[in-house]
């Protein structure tokens, strides 16, 4: 379609429409879809719905005489349009009451079916209503603003131009803020009605309802504050006799059956029947009660209790097709069901902390805190919305269901999700929202919003924005130490115009005060980081030489942008390059030659520490083997085969068995530790217990022992195979020769030392060494003698006080044992 100053050519037709010989054709477009075309002199051109019309305004020229039409507007089903001097006339209803100054409406644009937006002569701009047949201002903003023009963009983004104080933008005018008159962050709780009238509960001053731009206070308690408050168009709770349909806290503070006040939910089951959920638990409303097998107490004549869960619940719903209740408590989430069926719904095996819930298509909705939003059917989990499939956030602090459209308030914002699709859409700054958002409402047609705990503002459901916002970045420049180049071809810089700093645009007004940008540096860095939209400026400081790629996304909520990418390449200095490693080769080699022999001094003398330390661990490692054929020396393994072939002699099979089990496992365990500096505690006491039943097998029930770690919590590791032939010993020369019963007793303890104390009731070193001597054997075990060169070593190496005591010890005169403490290394595990 093309507009001439005398003619109108509708371009699918092919036809010329001469409308006018004036000079001046005015065209605007009207917000319910009319089309008005007007000469400056009395006809008009109305096309609506393809169909054209004429109109004739001849009648109205005699009252403005020489001013002329500027624009049309429709507010509320009425035609009016601006003159030049007259202001803003009605073109359909004289009863209409113009009380608005003619300098302050030279220029009128309108986008809404509701209101004008109009620009005075002076500053500012100014919202129009027709409220009561009267025009009014309802809004006056940028009082102190020289404003020139108004634009609108996607999603109903109004764009300002200004003098000197550059484009100043306004989301989504279809979002109306209402006339509340609370405190700034006063408003505890809201609820709006079918007829769109809004109650808040308010700080210090009750009850509020907001309607028809009137405010009414309904309940002027002063003697506590009320929090969430609950409207239903269908049951009448009887607190409030002019509107039936809210619940708050009244009830709840005069009856002290009901427990504590604060209610955190309402659901209705049928129409004389809701759940309620409070500080003190669940209760049901209603004479009707359900599940006639659950325990409910009557506390008054509406409400009863529900005993058996008393906590503080957080929200509740009634499964209509399961026939149980959805109870979400402080901590867990339960479903209720006749007979006292209760089952706690898991996810993941632990307990779900749920914020809201909902029930709707046969289904339970669970706004969760740390897992998103979780889909019950009967119990079952079916479906999830976190960040693992595309959700903004795991953290849900409420939701609302209507017309298979899902609205969830998240810690990172609010989202719109298509249930039929499964698809999201982010609602924020862009699409109209301001402040920071504390709780959301869905009535029959409108979305409502509480900002700030004091601002309430709503929109149409039909007119929220689905598609994704059109976002992208460029870069205005990049300066590269201090020097602006282009951004459109690779480069390569030298090693010392190595800082670099990159300044984005982001493209897209609407939704530049909440978008952010996403970037990285590939080849100086991995992860990517996050900064405003409203930054200026991403710097990177002394880059090493290498080739880089910087890589920026345009990011609004859940919507991420086409990314933009600038390659760039740092040269290497020249003392990277092959001479001058040439030149610093030949020069090291000088450098080499003039300290050889300091060198060669350095090394000898380092040598000869490596040489001490070999030495030290060769002796270490001979000990450990001495002390392995210690312990396996011929006498023990003959004494253990001499009592195999009694045992067989004897035809006692099942002991023979046993004891070659038993030497077999301690021979394959001695081979397998042998090797090893320490091994854990605990399999050195399951070697030292297979030892001791073996020798048990040798003595007979003459001989008891006892095993015992006293270390706590503790882990240890300690050297292998250093304790069995402290008690080979005790054996030997200790029990060996005593009659009656034969104890030996081996006690782990742990202070600030790991100690191993073994205690024996044999006959003493005195009598021991007295045998010894008539039976000419004078010489000092071989074993104790590799233990103590190996327990010298250890010391050395861990500086941990090691040794052992050996202590007699005394009845009065008679000896009755002997005591061997040994102070040993120790690791520990964990």
């Amino acid at each position: 379609m093309i507009v001439s100053k005398k003619a109108l050519i509708l371009s699918e037709k092919k036809e010329v429409l001469n409308i006018s010989n004036d000079d001046t054709v005015l065209m605007n477009s009207l917000p319910n879809g009319d089309l008005y075309i007007l000469s400056t002199k009395k006809k008009a051109l109305i096309i609506k719905d393809g169909t054209i019309h004429y109109r004739d305004f001849s009648h109205l020229y005699s009252q403005i005489k020489n001013n002329h039409f500027r624009n049309f507007f429709m507010l509320n089903g009425r035609l009016f349009n601006q003159t030049m001097d007259k202001g803003i006339i009605s073109l359909s209803d004289t009863s209409i009451h113009n009380i608005l100054p003619k300098k302050t409406t030279k220029l009128c644009f309108q986008y809404h079916d509701k209101d004008v937006w109009s620009l005075g002569a002076t500053s500012g701009i100014q919202r129009i209503l027709l409220r009561n047949d009267s025009l009014v201002v309802a809004n006056h903003f940028f009082k102190k603003t020289f404003i020139s023009t108004i634009a609108k963009g996607t999603n109903q983004t109004l764009f300002l131009g200004t003098f000197r104080e550059g484009l100043i933008v306004i989301p989504n005018q279809h979002f109306i803020t209402s006339p509340i008159t609370a405190r700034y962050n006063s408003i505890r709780g809201f609820a709006v009605s079918p007829q769109n009238a809004i109650y808040t509960t308010e700080r210090d001053r009750g009850i509020v309802l907001y309607h028809h731009d009137k405010t009414t206070v309904l309940d002027t308690s002063t003697q506590r504050n009320y929090h969430r408050i609950f409207y239903d168009p269908v049951i009448d709770f009887s607190i409030n006799k002019q509107h039936p349909g809210l619940l708050y806290d009244a009830p709840f503070t005069k009856n002290k059956k009901l427990g504590a006040f604060n209610i955190k939910d309402m659901f209705r089951v049928d129409p004389q029947t809701a759940l309620v959920v409070s500080s003190s638990g669940l209760l049901i409303f209603g004479k009707k009660k359900m599940f006639n097998n659950i325990d409910w107490q009557e506390t008054d004549r509406i409400f009863s209790r529900y005993m058996p869960i008393s906590t503080r619940c957080k929200s509740v719903v009634y499964d209509t097709i399961h026939k149980q209740i959805a109870l979400a408590t402080v901590s867990q989430l339960f479903t209720i069901e006749d007979h006292h069926q209760i089952k706690e719904l898991l996810y993941k095996n632990k307990s779900i902390n749920a914020n809201k819930l909902a029930f709707y298509d046969g289904k339970i909705w669970v706004a969760t805190q740390d897992h998103g939003i979780l889909v019950f059917e009967h119990n079952k989990l079916i479906h999830s919305y976190s960040t693992a499939n595309g959700f903004i956030s795991n953290t849900v602090s409420t939701l609302k269901i209507k017309n298979n459209v899902l609205y969830a308030l998240t810690e990172e914002g609010l989202l719109r999700i298509s249930l039929s699709d499964h698809t999201f859409s982010y609602i924020g700054i862009g699409e109209g929202l301001t402040g920071h958002i504390n709780d959301i409402n869905v009535s029959d047609d409108r979305l409502w919003v509480l900002s700030n705990n004091s601002s309430i503002s709503s929109i149409e459901l039909k007119k929220l924005p689905v598609a994704p916002p059109n976002i992208a970045v460029s870069l205005d420049s990049i300066i590269v130490s201090g020097k602006k180049i282009s951004n459109t071809l690779s480069e390569t810089f030298s090693y010392d115009k190595n800082h670099l700093s990159f300044y984005p645009s982001y493209k897209g007004v609407s939704y530049h005060s909440e978008g952010t940008f996403t970037y990285r540096l590939e080849g100086f860095e991995q992860k990517w980081s996050t900064t405003a939209a409203l930054s200026k400026k991403i710097t990177y400081k002394s880059l090493p030489p290498g080739k880089y790629r910087f890589e920026i996304k345009p990011q609004y909520g859940i919507t991420t942008g086409t990314p933009l990418t600038y390659s760039f390449r740092i040269a290497p200095p020249y003392w990277n390059t092959w001479w001058f490693y040439t030149g610093m080769s030949l020069l090291f080699c000088l450098v080499f030659f003039l300290f050889f022999k300091y060198r060669i001094s350095l090394l000898k003398k380092k040598n000869q520490e490596k040489l001490e330390k070999q030495i030290l661990q060769t002796d270490l490692l001979d000990t450990q083997l001495i002390a392995l054929r210690s312990q396996m020396n011929p006498h023990f393994i003959f004494n253990a085969l001499n009592s195999i072939q009694d045992l067989i002699l004897n035809e006692d099979t099942e002991n023979s068995y046993d004891y070659i089990v038993l030497f077999s496992e301690l021979v394959r365990r001695t081979l397998n530790y042998s090797n090893q500096d320490f091994i854990e505690l605990d399999k050195e006491l399951e070697f030292l217990e297979i030892y001791l039943k073996l020798e048990k097998l040798r003595f007979g029930e003459t001989f008891a022992y006892q095993i015992k770690a006293d270390i706590g919590e503790n882990a240890f590791s300690i050297p292998s195979l250093l304790i069995q032939p402290f008690i080979e010993n005790a054996l030997l020369h200790g029990l060996l020769h005593k009659n009656g019963l034969k104890k030996l007793s081996i006690i782990f303890s742990f202070s600030d030392q790991l100690l191993c104390t073994i205690t024996d009731n044999g006959i003493g070193r005195k009598k021991a060494k007295e045998i010894l001597d008539r039976r000419g054997n004078h010489h000092e075990s071989f074993a104790l003698n590799a233990i103590k060169k190996r327990l010298q070593i250890l010391n050395k190496q861990h500086d941990m006080g090691v040794g052992y005591t050996i202590t007699d010890l005394y009845k009065g005169e008679l000896p009755t044992g002997t005591q061997i403490i040994i102070r040993m290394p120790y690791k520990k595990r964990y």
